[in-house]
């Protein structure tokens, strides 16, 4: 249950500790800096399936939209929680990797050498990212971005895989040498900072905004039409001259004031925050490649990711 193993990664990483009973419920120990998500306990029991709940009216009953997950996730934006997961694979390795590498590379000229097989470790970070989208309403999705351990890229694909992982390691593989972990926030935020700003010009009603300010320029421009009527006539004097002198632009500036009030109400704004995030433990296979291409010789490091079955590479 995704929602149960969020929740208490969640509980373990506040500093508490969480003891399964059975099936969907758990007792849960909390620090006591915690103890008012639960009316001032720190002791409590949480149940994760609706019959479970029934038959256990102890415990909290925990899902979308209780006040307990609300709660937690309000504690998470506060203060982002940081899970580690390590991936569980069947299989590693590939058949035939020269002829998968040859394909990779595209070109069936090249003569390639494998100097060194080996299996490694990425670390994959993942951010859940909350964005709102503000207007007259207020609209929010989570948006997961995963960097990709060697090119420190967006790996979109990695969003819809379903991974088995457990909360320790494994494997004890070599870790990828890379500086990609370190750029890594930097680089998600800027992918959800271009992905919000793109829904929002969507989300914006740009006939909306073009029609009330040309509403808004036709009202004042006859009020100045008017307005120029009367300094216009003969015999005004100077002072009644002035006077309306300052009402024409005023009403320039009041055009202007209500044309920005307009554009800022039709405007779908953007707040991005960092609800979480996760790192991945991924086993992977370096080949530490030679390539032979135009006469000319070039080594690589070429990394196999085994849950999307393709290639990724660096320069050696």
């Amino acid at each position: 249950m995704e929602l149960q193993k969020f929740v208490t990664d969640i509980i373990r990483q506040m500093g508490g500790v969480v003891m399964p009973l059975e099936y969907a419920l758990c007792d849960v120990l909390l620090p006591d800096e915690y103890s008012d998500l639960f009316a001032g306990k720190t002791e409590v029991t949480l149940a994760f399936d609706i019959d479970v709940a029934q038959e256990n009216p102890q415990a909290e009953f925990v899902t979308c939209g209780s006040y307990l997950l609300d709660r937690m996730l309000e504690i998470v934006k506060k203060k982002p929680v940081f899970i580690m997961r390590h991936v569980v694979l069947d299989r590693v390795f590939i058949n035939h990797p020269e002829e998968a590498i040859l394909k990779y590379l595209n070109t069936d000229r090249a003569e390639i050498k494998i100097n060194e097989e080996r299996t490694v470790t990425g670390i994959w970070p993942v951010f859940i990212f909350s964005i709102q989208y503000v207007s007259d309403e207020k609209m929010s999705e989570v948006f997961p971005v995963w960097i990709h351990p060697v090119t420190g890229e967006y790996e979109k694909q990695m969003e819809s895989i379903r991974l088995f992982y457990e909360d320790k390691p494994l494997y004890y593989y070599p870790v990828i040498r890379s500086n990609a972990f370190r750029n890594a926030f930097e680089s998600a935020y800027q992918v959800v900072s271009q992905v919000a700003t793109e829904k929002a010009k969507e989300q914006t009603d740009i006939r909306m905004i073009k029609n009330e300010i040309q509403r808004i320029e036709y009202y004042y421009e006859d009020l100045k039409e008017e307005n120029q009527k009367l300094m216009d006539r003969k015999g005004i004097s100077e002072e009644r001259y002035s006077t309306l002198l300052e009402k024409h632009k005023a009403f320039d500036m009041e055009k202007e004031r209500q044309a920005r009030q307009i554009q800022e109400k039709y405007t779908v704004k953007t707040e991005i925050s960092l609800d979480h995030s996760f790192t991945y433990f991924i086993p992977m296979v370096e080949y530490t490649v030679n390539i032979k291409l135009n006469g000319k010789t070039s080594t690589k490091l070429l990394y196999y990711n085994p849950v999307l079955r393709k290639f990724s590479s660096k320069d050696f």
